[in-house]
């Protein structure tokens, strides 16, 4: 699943870069925004406390999310993404970690893939109405798991 060119767009402004429109010199299948930010997700393995945790965003794509965190976590494990929009309710994101990378201790290289974007911030789609969005997002991430299973 990839973000549209205009979610993208607001979501790098919101979090105070502009998109970068080539690929790096790493030449990755798709343009990143390099970024220097961060964001809340809420991690939805049953593993851990489901409480939002904020995470230094490297970069972001259309189609994914790399990020630093102080603990690794596990192929396809899935989280919420939290990303902030211009003026509106954050976007919350459905995740799966594609890749880790130890950098240091207590020192991880996330990158995860968006899966399917549970609520955006303009559009109205959920069935749930969310008072708090880390909360609301949990919620409704768990239950789409539980119906997956």
């Amino acid at each position: 699943m990839d973000l549209s060119a205009d979610q993208l767009s607001q979501i790098v402004t919101s979090l105070g870069a502009a998109p970068s429109t080539e690929p790096g010199a790493d030449e990755r299948r798709r343009p990143r925004a390099e970024l220097d930010a961060r964001v809340s997700l809420i991690p939805l393995s049953d593993h851990t406390n489901p409480a939002a945790i904020s995470v230094k965003v490297r970069d972001l794509s259309p189609a994914g999310i790399g990020f630093l965190h102080d603990r690794q976590m596990g192929l396809d494990e899935q989280f919420a993404l939290l990303l902030p929009r211009d003026g509106d309710t954050p976007a919350v994101v459905l995740c799966t970690v594609a890749f880790w990378q130890p950098l240091a201790r207590d020192l991880f290289a996330i990158g995860a893939r968006f899966t399917r974007i549970l609520r955006d911030g303009g559009i109205p789609a959920l069935p749930i109405e969310i008072q708090e969005p880390a909360a609301a997002a949990l919620a409704h991430a768990q239950s789409l798991r539980r119906k997956a299973s």
